[in-house]
């Protein structure tokens, strides 16, 4: 992710996608779930972490539930792995090993 320089083009939503593939987060995942995921993931990225921390709380606070057929603890621990990913992909090198 970090090959994006603006985090709201295209360029940037497909090296995120491309992280999240190859972190394989929806592995493990019923379908509805991954289906979930993937639909909230892609409308959330454009607005930013801020975005995607407010739907896992959203999620397990059960304000807006996702549906009555998700497990909002497994969607929700896929959100976080994403929100991870994004923040990873912001922070650079030094976030993800740990050096200042």
């Amino acid at each position: 992710m970090q090959e994006a320089d603006d985090l709201h083009n295209s360029r940037a939503l497909r090296a995120y996608v491309n992280s999240l593939v190859d972190e394989r987060i929806l592995d493990g995942l019923s379908e509805l779930d991954a289906t979930t995921v993937s639909g909230l993931l892609g409308l959330d990225f454009l607005s930013g972490p801020r975005r995607i921390a407010g739907r896992i709380s959203s999620v397990l606070n059960g304000d807006r539930p996702v549906s009555p057929y998700d497990d909002p603890f497994a969607v929700a621990a896929v959100l976080a792995e994403a929100l991870n990913i994004y923040l990873a992909g912001c922070a650079g090198p030094e976030f993800t090993e740990a050096r200042r």
